[in-house]
């Protein structure tokens, strides 16, 4: 309700609800919240492109699991930038070629 009360007004209140620290006591644990700013986006409780740290934590988590296929995904998943348009082609290469022995393993 919170959110479609203040849907005009600026996010910034909201973005505590995205912290680690608001789903789990690991400050390193982003992958709940990563799916609920994934559900809320997609039935247009907001848009926001100023939380791609919350992506780039969620990546680095998967990264830390050695699930490097899932953090393509999630890199796939991330919101497309004016200021970095090329994020995604970058980042994905720095995955496969930081990863690409232990996920050819797998």
């Amino acid at each position: 309700m919170l959110l479609h009360a203040n849907k005009d007004e600026k996010f910034g209140l909201l973005k505590t609800m995205f912290s680690a620290f608001s789903s789990s006591f690991d400050p390193l644990d982003y992958h709940f919240i990563w799916h609920q700013r994934s559900i809320l986006e997609a039935v247009g409780a907001f848009s926001s492109n100023d939380l791609h740290l919350l992506d780039l934590s969620f990546v680095y988590q998967l990264l830390c699991f050695g699930r490097c296929h899932w953090a393509i995904y999630v890199i796939l998943h991330m919101p497309y930038l004016d200021d970095a348009p090329y994020i995604h082609e970058k980042l994905i290469r720095e995955v496969l070629s930081q990863y690409c022995e232990s996920w050819s393993r797998d």
